[in-house]
């Protein structure tokens, strides 16, 4: 790989708040990563099947979708990891978003969320700790919505 793509991330991304999916779009282009947007009709799909999806996480289906491993190929499988040996936030793939019930919640992470009320749209995970990171559904149309992670 001709540079660290995190370095390339990092320098388009400046003030280290926001990188858009064009810029991020223009990374990969120059880095070789292959990636496969989702049709129009499955993004809506599953939009319909969970309620809503963000504006943010709904761009980056439709313009990146599944990420394809830098340097394997051969391998059909689509892959989130993009370095070798790397660890990092995830986005989940289209199919494997899902809503969180606070009753779930509940039942899987007890201590903490015994008075949670929400429901959370499930769309990435991180891959030492495998936290999921999630959005409150009430706050899904918002244009920044607040992130969650849980353990």
């Amino acid at each position: 790989m001709e540079d660290n793509i995190i370095e390339k991330i990092l320098d388009k991304n400046k003030n280290y708040n926001f990188l858009d999916i064009d810029t991020l779009l223009e990374i990969f282009n120059d880095s070789g990563i292959s990636y496969y947007p989702y049709s129009a009709e499955a993004v809506e799909a599953k939009e319909k099947a969970v309620g809503a999806i963000p504006k943010l996480l709904k761009e980056y289906f439709l313009k990146i979708g599944r990420i394809k491993k830098i340097d394997d190929e051969e391998d059909d499988e689509y892959s989130y990891d993009l370095l070798e040996d790397s660890a990092g936030c995830y986005i989940k793939e289209l199919e494997d978003i899902s809503i969180l019930t606070d009753k779930e919640l509940k039942e899987n992470y007890g201590d903490g969320a015994e008075n949670e009320e929400d429901d959370y749209l499930v769309f990435g995970f991180e891959m030492i700790c495998r936290e999921e990171f999630a959005i409150k559904l009430k706050d899904i149309n918002k244009e920044n919505p607040d992130i969650f992670s849980a353990e």
